[in-house]
């Protein structure tokens, strides 16, 4: 029995096992709540992958300004350049009325 961390894709493929391979951490930043990238040039030692949490969330919007949806951004990778942005909100009738968008911590390395 393997011992580790497991993922999978909805289609019940595996997207994460770490008794196959250990990833290496490179570094994080944090992106604030605007659009931005980075170049790591240390991505190309492998195959890249990040994850993220946020940083900090609103404590509370104005009360007129309710109800709210959060926003996290897209995050790409593609060769050394890690970019995020934050997509547009839209109101679409539903619950929510404002969107805010959150910054996050970002945190990549390479398998």
């Amino acid at each position: 029995m393997k011992l580790g961390l497991q993922t999978w894709n909805e289609d019940a493929s595996p997207n994460l096992d770490t008794s196959n391979r250990l990833g290496t951490l490179l570094g994080s930043v944090v992106t604030g709540t605007r659009a931005g990238s980075l170049i790591v040039p240390e991505l190309a030692r492998g195959e890249p992958f990040y994850f993220f949490h946020p940083d900090a969330l609103p404590s509370r919007p104005p009360s007129y300004q309710l109800p709210y949806e959060l926003i996290y951004p897209v995050v790409k990778l593609q060769g050394q350049t890690l970019s995020w942005s934050f997509p547009a909100f839209r109101f679409t009738g539903a619950y929510a009325q404002y969107g805010y968008s959150v910054s996050v911590e970002i945190i990549y390395g390479v398998f």
